[in-house]
This record gives structure tokens, C-alpha cells and sequence, in this order.
């Protein structure tokens, strides 16, 4: 015969069973092992891979104990791309992350029909990119973090510091929602300054070169604007700059690490480490159609030792909105 004692041990067991199963910690019954698949197109992206890893880490999802990665661990595109996204959704994987619109827009493409969860970080216009209609109830299996319309600002800003500018290069790729959104946001500022925006075409990397072997001709300075194209080639754009005497404005701070005047704009990896924490929710059980996006944080850059070579005196009102401040090495 069972005494009220072993009665009362054996609910106390059932309880406490229950509650151990209620953790909200990754790698517990309840979130289980996931496997998430890693994607961008350029290599800006991969600072934003490496974001999202980091701040995956320190959210509690280990390598090797309840999570694992899969990852051509390069930047791919085109045909390269859509064989990466399928093979994600083969496995299948419990979520992809996607770094750089035409990467976000492709995963969209390929995933929409799919329970597939994607979590971009970033798309520059989740709306204009064709992926959304709604950023505060996007509704399907895609969420994450985009870029504000910051671009206006990056405009006004570079005159600020470089207000002798009259005429500049726009490397301008129309087959990219990234870009062209940009464009749209800076016409109006430029003509209200009489600045005239030399627009110039780039589909391809030979588009690019043309464009970098006539570089000193008629222009006062770049301005960069966010397209995976032209950034493959950032380096050489932003050396021949120098040696043209021309400054350059990017639209991420990496572009003022690579030795731009200035720039407006993301730091990969903290807009990855952004994504993480709604890929977090995701995993966690929240609908990505339930999950306003994002919209990341925004950066003023500052490469005072270029700014030096051009012979351009930055205010100190302008140094001090900056969250990067590149020096050389004398300290200027």
C-alpha cells in the first residue's frame, strides 16, 4: 500500500521534472541542438558573420554543444549563391542569415515557399528590396535589421568637412535596390547644395575599372554608395582617391578603417551582433513574421590621417559626433 509520503515524493518528482524542462536556455530540451546557415555576397559581410557568431556566443549558443554553422565561409554570388541557399534548405537548417541586400533578397526568393526562417542583418530597404511590405508586421519567414535612410545626412556631413566639393562621382549600380534607394536619397541634398552628383554605372567589375582609370577627371570627390560591386574593388578605389587628391565618403565605417575621409554608416559587426538577437527570438519560438525589424545603428567615421593628406582640417565639431577617429601614427 503507497503511504501519503511516497505520494507526495512522487508529485514533488513530477514538478520538478516539469519544471526542469521549462528553461529558456539554448541547448535545453525545449531549444534543442539548431543548425544555422551563414551567407553573404561581399566581403563586408563577413564582418557581420563574425558579429552575429560573437553575439550568438554570448547569448549562450556554444559551437559544438547546441549549436553548429554552415557556411561556404566566403562571400558568393549569383549561381553560387542560389546552390548555397538550397542546399541550406536541404538539411534543413532551423534558420539562415543573410549579410548584404542582394544576399537577403535571394534567400527571400529562394526560401518564401519554405518553413525556413531568415534573418537578414542588414537589407538597406526591405521594402524597395521587394522582401517586405510591412517592417512593422512583416508576416512571413523573414525578419532582421536594416539600414535608416541615413544617407541624406552622409551627404550633408561630407560637405560639412569637404565644402569646397562642387561635382562627384557616383558609382551607381541600377539592378541594385541598395544603390538606387541611396541615390534617391541624396539627389535632393545635392542639388539644394549645387553640388552636381556625376552619376556612372558599374554592373561589373570592368564597369569599375573603366570608372577607376578615369578617376581624376572633372570630379571633386566620391561618394560612395552601398553596392557589393563597387565594394570588392573599395581598396583601389579609395588608394587611387588619395593619390588624386579626391575625398572619399563610404557607407560603413570599414571603408574609413580602409583609409576614406569619412563615412555614415554601420559597423558590420554590430549590425551582425543586432541580427543575433532576433535570430535569438526566432529560435526561441517567436514567429519571424511576428518581429519588427530592426533598424541598425548608425556611425559617424573620421580618417584624420587621410584627411591630412588631402589637406583638409576636419572641425572639432564634426570629431566630436564621431564614434571612429582613424590617427596616423605621429598622432595628429
Amino acid at each position: 500500500m503507497i503511504s501519503h509520503r511516497h505520494i507526495l515524493i512522487i508529485l514533488l518528482s513530477v514538478v520538478l521534472a516539469q519544471l526542469s524542462g521549462c528553461s529558456d536556455e539554448p541547448g535545453s530540451e525545449e531549444t534543442r541542438h539548431v543548425l544555422v546557415g551563414l551567407l553573404t555576397n561581399n566581403p563586408n559581410g563577413m564582418k557581420n558573420i563574425q558579429g552575429f557568431r560573437d553575439t550568438m556566443a554570448s547569448l549562450g549558443y556554444t559551437e559544438g554543444e547546441n549549436v553548429a554553422y554552415t557556411t561556404p565561409g566566403k562571400p558568393v554570388k549569383g549561381d553560387a549563391l542560389d546552390a548555397a541557399i538550397q542546399e541550406m534548405v536541404a538539411k534543413p537548417v532551423d534558420l539562415i542569415f543573410t549579410a548584404g541586400t542582394p544576399t537577403g533578397v535571394a534567400a527571400y526568393r529562394l526560401t518564401r515557399d519554405q518553413n525556413v526562417p531568415v534573418v537578414f542583418g542588414v537589407i538597406a530597404d526591405p521594402i524597395r528590396a521587394g522582401v517586405l511590405d510591412d517592417l512593422q508586421r512583416p508576416g512571413g519567414n523573414i525578419t532582421g535589421v536594416m539600414i535608416s535612410q541615413n544617407h541624406a545626412r552622409r551627404l550633408e556631413l561630407f560637405l560639412q568637412i569637404a565644402p569646397a566639393m562642387k561635382r562627384l562621382l557616383v558609382a551607381f549600380n541600377p539592378g541594385n535596390s541598395a544603390s538606387t534607394s541611396a541615390y534617391d536619397q541624396i539627389a535632393p541634398v545635392a542639388k539644394s547644395h549645387g553640388v552636381e552628383l556625376v552619376a556612372r554605372e558599374v554592373k561589373n567589375s570592368d564597369d569599375v575599372s573603366r570608372v577607376l582609370e578615369s578617376l581624376a577627371s572633372g570630379i571633386d570627390g566620391i561618394f560612395m554608395l552601398p553596392d557589393s560591386t563597387v565594394n570588392r574593388h573599395q581598396q583601389e578605389l579609395i588608394n587611387r582617391a588619395i593619390e588624386h587628391k579626391l575625398p572619399v565618403s563610404g557607407p560603413s565605417i570599414v571603408q574609413v578603417e580602409k583609409g576614406a575621409l569619412t563615412a555614415y554608416g554601420i559597423v558590420h559587426t554590430e549590425a551582425g551582433g543586432q541580427a543575433a538577437g532576433v535570430a535569438d527570438k526566432i529560435l526561441r519560438g517567436t514567429p519571424p513574421g511576428e518581429i519588427p525589424v530592426e533598424a541598425a545603428g548608425i556611425f559617424l567615421g573620421v580618417n584624420l590621417s587621410t584627411a591630412g593628406k588631402l589637406s583638409i582640417h576636419v572641425e572639432d565639431n564634426i570629431l566630436r559626433q564621431a564614434h571612429t577617429i582613424i590617427r596616423d601614427t605621429a598622432g595628429e
